[in-house]
């Protein structure tokens, strides 16, 4: 019979949340920002942490917002506060094409000016994985989602759990992680990223997630923008523990 998880307040500035089967995520607190998502991710960098991706922002959000053991604690009231005022930085960039949308992990923070080549991301997804329609690479840091397998615009929480560019960005089980999130909100769930048509170049963008007015939105298409946040990952190894 396999141990149930036992919930650890957040200590020291330690933040563990499960993560996976007998796993755990550590975050570090407090949180960095407010900034640019080039300029907080070069501070989270600087301190020896590591950038959280769309995977691992889904796993603080839920527990932020959907676990109740989890929510009353300080650390994570600000996690609603936050997404309430402004909004949380996930490290990745993202390519619109007129055939979907690439999504690429950036562990160096280095935004729009990532290396974001059609050509190379094809490679890069070689030999890989597909789920749904939604095609990653071997190591999973890099994913593509086809034009027919997302919608832009106003979502179910049921919708975003498949929603392709979702998958892309938070991973299979972060589409379903950030659905949860978007069922405690009151108002629209809404995604945002540029309909590419045939003909038209490519268009970068970033990713982040945040609540407006009451609704939440996922955004893969903005830029290097003021006032976001992000949270802070444990970089020794390893960063995501196995429960004994």
């Amino acid at each position: 019979m396999k141990k149930p998880y036992k919930f650890i307040p957040p200590t020291a500035g330690r933040i563990e949340v499960p993560y996976g089967v007998r796993q755990v995520a550590t975050f570090i607190y407090p949180f960095k920002g407010p900034g640019t998502y080039n300029g907080v991710g070069q501070e989270v960098l600087a301190g020896g942490e590591l950038v959280p991706t769309g995977d691992l922002t889904a796993v603080l959000l839920e527990a932020a917002c959907c676990v109740p053991k989890f929510k009353k604690a300080p650390e994570f009231v600000e996690v609603r506060q936050i997404m309430r005022d402004s909004w949380f930085w996930a490290f990745q960039a993202n390519l619109w094409t007129p055939n979907g949308v690439y999504v690429r992990h950036d562990s160096k923070a280095e935004g729009l000016e990532l290396e974001m080549d059609v050509r190379t991301l094809d490679k890069m997804l070689k030999n890989g994985t597909e789920v749904n329609g939604v095609r990653f690479s071997k190591d999973e840091t890099v994913r593509f989602a086809p034009k027919s397998t997302y919608e832009l615009g106003l979502h179910t929480p049921k919708s975003l759990a498949n929603d392709g560019f979702m998958v892309a960005s938070y991973g299979v089980k972060g589409a379903k992680r950030m659905a949860r999130v978007a069922g405690t909100f009151d108002y629209g769930i809404r995604t945002f990223g540029r309909d590419t048509q045939a003909g038209q170049p490519p268009v970068k963008g970033l990713s982040a997630v945040g609540d407006y007015g009451g609704g939440l939105d996922f955004f893969g298409d903005v830029g290097n923008y003021l006032d976001g946040f992000a949270s802070r990952v444990l970089k020794s190894a390893p960063q995501v523990r196995k429960i004994q």
